[in-house]
């Protein structure tokens, strides 16, 4: 992923947070995602949207993994989140 494409949520997604983790309801889908810790921690970068370069930033500052091991990661969950539209991923222009 590029990184400056721009990562936020999906508008029509609504989440909360059981038990220290986030689950997120696409009320369009019908279906609701529960996220594990590290997936929870992303969810909640996302409160404001982020270049995917500012997140590989963030995780890189919490996680013991390399950044290139964090962005190749971290790319294949956002594509999914944007597969199952959860995430809006924006190109720069």
């Amino acid at each position: 992923m590029n990184p400056e494409t721009l990562v936020r949520r999906s508008e029509s997604v609504i989440w909360t947070d059981m038990d220290g983790e986030a689950v997120a309801l696409d009320p369009e889908a019908g279906l609701y995602h529960g996220y594990d810790d590290i997936a929870t921690h992303i969810w909640h970068l996302l409160e404001d949207a982020k270049t995917f370069d500012a997140l590989v930033d963030a995780l890189t500052g919490r996680y013991a993994a390399g950044r290139e091991v964090i962005a190749r990661d971290l790319d294949v969950f956002l594509q999914d989140l944007h597969a199952r539209g959860l995430v809006v991923l924006v190109p720069p222009v």
